[in-house]
């Protein structure tokens, strides 16, 4: 008969309150089985990024200390964490991921301006530029996305040259703050064409569009 665990953790109670199996809780934080009996026993530390992770996945509290490191805690809205909690976060989590772009985009857009805004107030905007740059570097290697986000970029939506393309789709996974300012000089020259397009100064054709794209930021 195993003997019961003699090392206390947020983790380990987040498990037992679900119900969920220490593999289960390894699916839902995208790391080893063997981390999660590492963390639990308290032989690794559970990262802020961990932390954030698994709030987003159980919904459990989370906390962040002086310094702005993240943690854990077994409980939702400072109650004890349940399994109900567990499957009401859930159905949350899967009724957003069905959001159409009318819904998902627009939201992510407002709450990210919104912190910009008041990083760029506190005079910490280069930081968090940096660390969020960061992130979706680190997400887009981790979810393989280089197919998808060659495909997106063809899209009539920003009339980029093949070169052009596959320019930006390699700044994708270099430096995603810069991609994101090159397309959005190839986007603002767009639209730029597109006006003198309906009063008739210009043809709209992928020539003209190369001819006045913006060099590109080295």
């Amino acid at each position: 008969m195993p003997r019961p665990p003699t090392h206390e953790h947020p983790l380990r109670d987040i498990c037992k309150a679900a119900t969920l199996s220490q593999k289960e809780m390894a699916h839902l934080a995208n790391i080893s089985v063997s981390m999660v009996q590492k963390i639990q026993n308290g032989v690794e530390p559970l990262t802020s990024n961990l932390a954030f992770r698994i709030h987003i996945q159980t919904g459990c509290d989370l906390e962040a200390d002086s310094k702005g490191s993240l943690s854990i805690r077994a409980t939702k809205d400072r109650s004890p964490y349940t399994r109900e909690d567990f499957t009401c976060h859930r159905r949350f989590l899967e009724h957003a991921l069905k959001w159409d772009s009318e819904g998902c985009y627009p939201a992510l857009i407002s709450v990210l301006a919104l912190v910009l805004r008041a990083a760029q107030s506190k005079g910490v905007l280069p930081l968090l530029v940096a660390d969020l740059g960061d992130f979706i570097l680190e997400q887009c290697k981790r979810l393989k996305l280089r197919i998808e986000i060659a495909d997106e970029l063809t899209s009539e939506e920003f009339g980029l040259a093949e070169k052009d393309r596959d320019h930006i789709e390699e700044l994708a996974f270099i430096n995603p703050f810069r991609a994101g300012f090159e397309l959005n000089l190839h986007k603002g020259t767009k639209a730029r064409l597109a006006r003198l397009a309906e009063r008739k100064l210009v043809k709209p054709d992928t020539r003209t569009l190369r001819k006045h794209s913006p060099k590109r930021v080295k």
